[in-house]
């Protein structure tokens, strides 16, 4: 599973159970979809996208 961060979205592929993983686990540390992206961009100092895998 592969997820981008822009500034204001969120771009996630991969198969539907890899997702839906991936949210359980965020969920536990962020209430909202914006409060998740503010914690990425904030954890990267970069101004363009970032590629997690």
């Amino acid at each position: 599973m592969e997820y981008i961060v822009l500034k204001n979205k969120l771009y996630i592929t991969g198969k539907a159970r890899e997702v839906q993983n991936f949210f359980k686990e965020k969920i536990k540390l962020h209430k909202t979809l914006k409060d998740l992206i503010i914690s990425e961009t904030q954890c990267f100092n970069y101004t363009d996208a970032l590629i997690k895998q």
